[in-house]
């Protein structure tokens, strides 16, 4: 393997791996509001 190929698999780990925080992050984000969406409403009924 040459130097720029694991440069070049390197880049794409790395933007691969941003795009999977992000994707993690709204997620979580997501989770939280529904969760506390769910449990104002389970307080006022």
């Amino acid at each position: 393997m040459t130097v720029r190929e694991k440069r070049a698999l390197k880049n794409n780990l790395n933007r691969w791996f941003d795009q999977a925080m992000k994707g993690l992050f709204e997620l979580a984000i997501i989770v939280v509001l529904g969760t506390s969406f769910m449990v104002s409403l389970w307080c006022c009924i």
